[in-house]
């Protein structure tokens, strides 16, 4: 294989039955029937085929263990009370942007078929759990099609029943979940299933790459596992498009490891690459220069993680969050020593618990120790963060849009703890009508709030009302202290929120100021401007004080 035209015949035959007869059209299934699940399972330990995904570990492991029905473990973890034997297609990468999947789906879905039909013989299942993350929203017609053909051509197989479970998303273990009642494998593992079976001359110890920014050439390549790293991409990338002295290799965006490219000098076997702390079987890889923070990178990887443990039991989860938030506190300026030794210990942990975190923050800390060092020594961000994104703490975002600049985080907390005044403090600093905020402001920080993406946006503005109302209630709005008097006198035209706001802030300076007003009443725009049903309130000189 010389270029990124040359994939194997079997992954782009497409949806059309490859013969009429049923020996040539799913000759692996054919020799599978007349083998017992035991010789089935001998057949499979003796082609060595590792899982194309996940920890990239043998196969007849996990086969082993779905024949046994054995560890119901799953079911209870994920709330399924039906523990029948299913299996599943799990199509959900770590890398939503690489192309293997959505290319076996759509170009082999006969050999997909196929190879869920010989597993099917172990156990007389009848159910296939079909994920789809978002990206592959409709591509399950093929397979769909496939097996809907094969039941009306009359040929010997079991019904299967397939259950299409769309916008799934990756789970942070990196053993695919398999147990005693489910037969978990990535699309492209059920094709080498039927490769292994049919004894195709396709059938080779490889699995699917996407080569992506970074590299010469980008697309689809079949990754033999018997060759070297660095030839991969020299040879079938074209070589590096980044300049610097060593580039970093990132393994499916970061969720498989970082590695750098003088250490890519290795077999791409599953147990060579997790051997140099990388996802054993990655689905893309692309190369970023080597100025990129690693820590930071390390951080969104962790992150990402996290989000996609929400099932899992409470201490892997906290030990999730554990990590993450030990490498965000170093990446804003407060970590120490202490953190990377805990790190480290986490790391292990991880990797014992089978957590695909341990891949980004284990290769990290093994082959970017200087940056992690640096970091922790909390250097000048131009020293120690290669790109000037860390050790400064920058605004969140529902603060960095706000308008008036307000510390909204902070008030918040104070609402949180009930102390009413202390959030009123906050909000003066930079806005002396706490109330008439709470009332009229479009809220542009309610779009900002991060968990927009969650359970929903934090309603920031009426917790500005609420918090005015309470100290309004108990007397006026805390005073704030005052410069000594600087002599000098000051007048303002004009007394809407503008005018008062100036007048409010001039004099917490020491100076003397007076407001000329030409209406009778004071208040510009909040009175006579806004609709009296959503600023009554805010036009009450009480709120001016």
């Amino acid at each position: 294989m010389s270029g990124l035209d040359s994939l194997p015949a079997w992954l782009d035959a497409g949806a059309t039955p490859p013969a009429p007869a049923f020996a040539a059209a799913l000759p692996g299934l054919a020799c599978a029937q007349a083998l017992t699940p035991l010789q089935r399972l001998a057949r499979l330990r003796e082609s060595g085929l590792a899982e194309c995904g996940f920890a990239g570990e043998p196969l007849y492991q996990s086969w082993r263990q779905f024949l046994r029905g054995y560890g119901r473990s799953y079911g209870r973890r994920y709330g399924h009370s039906d523990l029948a034997p299913t299996l599943v297609v799990d199509a959900a990468g770590l890398d939503p942007h690489a192309l293997g999947a959505a290319a076996v789906l759509d170009g082999a879905p006969w050999r997909l078929a196929e190879g869920l039909l010989i597993a099917a013989g172990l156990r007389g299942t009848q159910r296939v759990e079909l994920r789809l993350p978002p990206e592959l929203t409709g591509r399950e017609a093929p397979l769909l099609n496939a097996l809907d053909t094969i039941r009306l051509r009359g040929f010997p197989a079991t019904r299967l029943r397939v259950d299409v479970r769309r916008n799934s998303l990756p789970g942070c273990r990196s053993d695919g979940h398999a147990d005693g009642s489910h037969l978990v494998h990535t699309p492209e593992t059920w094709c080498r299933v039927a490769q292994i079976f049919a004894a195709s001359a396709d059938t080779v110890d490889a699995a699917l790459l996407t080569l992506r920014r970074g590299l010469k050439q980008r697309g689809l390549v079949e990754l033999r596992r018997n060759d070297v790293l660095r030839r991969l991409i020299y040879d079938w990338g074209g070589g590096v498009g980044v300049e610097g002295r060593d580039a970093v290799l990132v393994f499916d965006n970061g969720m498989g490891g970082f590695l750098p490219l003088s250490e890519a000098d290795l077999s791409c076997q599953p147990l060579a690459l997790a051997a140099a702390g990388i996802a054993p079987s990655p689905s893309s890889l692309m190369v970023v220069a080597e100025g990129v923070c690693l820590v930071e990178q390390t951080r969104r990887a962790l992150y990402r993680t996290w989000q996609l443990a929400e099932n899992e039991p409470a201490s892997i989860r906290s030990l999730l969050a554990r990590s993450a938030r030990l490498v965000a506190e170093i990446t804003v300026g407060r970590g120490e020593r202490r953190h990377l030794a805990e790190l480290d210990e986490l790391a292990l942990e991880l990797a014992t618990q089978g957590l695909a975190a341990a891949w980004p923050l284990g290769s990290a800390l093994r082959y970017f120790r200087d940056q992690w060092e640096s970091h922790a020594r909390r250097e000048s961000s131009t020293r120690s963060c290669p790109e000037k994104l860390c050790l400064v703490r920058h605004a969140a975002p529902c603060h960095a849009i706000c308008p008036a600049n307000i510390d909204i985080p902070s008030f918040i907390a104070h609402i949180g703890h009930g102390d009413y005044s202390k959030a009123i403090e906050v909000i003066t600093r930079d806005n002396p009508l706490p109330l008439t905020c709470g009332l009229v402001c479009p809220a542009p920080c309610e779009s900002a709030c991060v968990r927009s993406n969650g359970d929903g946006a934090v309603f920031i503005r009426p917790m500005k009302t609420k918090a005015a109302e309470h100290c309004l209630a108990e007397g006026a709005y805390p005073k704030p202290d005052l410069a000594p008097p600087t002599g000098k006198r000051i007048g303002i035209v004009g007394s809407g929120p503008a005018g008062l706001t100036a007048a409010y802030y001039l004099r917490t300076l020491g100076h003397a100021v007076e407001i000329f007003e030409a209406q009778e009443q004071a208040g510009g725009m909040l009175r006579y401007g806004i609709p009296g049903w959503s600023s009554a309130a805010a036009t009450s000189p009480s709120t001016w004080r």
